[in-house]
């Protein structure tokens, strides 16, 4: 094993809970494979999955969109969408929130082509709901410090809430409220997002097995 080498381009979207996996990631990578080099680059599914299409990046871990031409999706993680915020906001204090809460709430989402905005643009609208956008942010590090100076809260997937939360804490020693969003409850699903025609490098391979080994061992719930 140790033997298997080269370089392997892995996609990201932000704010996914595959995110959260870059990490543990490369870490096992370092451990058992010396020889395989890891390219992260995170970016919007849309343009992530035209890079593996044309081959020109291995696979990706992405909110699966639907049906694409000329790649394959490995459903991976389901997980429940939660709203992020500060105890000033006076919001999301409990474990879930009802979506009919997020009325007048300040919020900081990100554009509307992500697969989150979509989500929570979407639910809104069934619930008549206007979301209110004070601004839309597409770095982690701001808006982790936006919620945290409760400019707005945010939605985000639960393991990455759950990840900015405990991050904050441990820099300013302020506690930021994660809370599952309910009736309706909101997922978003995660996928390996595959060229359907290319076969994997041995490289490749191993780093798809090792995404799939840990997304086992970790705890992702709707």
């Amino acid at each position: 094993a140790q033997a298997v080498a080269g370089t392997v381009s892995l996609g990201l979207a932000p704010y996914s809970a595959g995110a959260t996996l870059a990490l543990p990631l490369l870490q096992r990578i370092r451990e058992r494979y010396a020889g395989i080099v890891l390219h992260i680059n995170e970016n919007f599914g849309g343009v992530i999955s035209e890079l593996v299409m044309t081959g020109k990046m291995d696979m990706a871990l992405i909110y699966q969109p639907g049906p694409i031409r000329g790649v394959k999706f490995e459903p991976m993680i389901e997980e429940a969408l939660c709203l992020l915020a500060s105890p000033q906001m006076g919001v999301g204090r409990e474990r879930e929130v009802p979506l009919a809460a997020l009325d007048g709430v300040p919020l900081l989402l990100p554009s509307r082509i992500h697969t989150i905005r979509r989500l929570v643009d979407s639910a809104c609208d069934r619930a008549g709901i206007a979301p209110l956008v004070v601004a839309e942010i597409e770095s982690a590090t701001t808006l982790a410090s936006a919620v945290d100076a409760s400019i707005g809260a945010t939605v985000l997937p639960q393991s990455l809430a759950q990840s900015i939360a405990e991050s904050q804490r441990r820099a300013s020693g302020r506690e930021l409220t994660v809370a599952r969003i309910v009736e309706p409850r909101l997922t978003a699903r995660v996928s390996i997002c595959l060229p359907d025609q290319l076969a994997l490098s041995d490289a490749a391979q191993v780093v798809h097995d090792l995404i799939v080994e840990l997304v086992h061992s970790h705890s992702f719930r709707p």
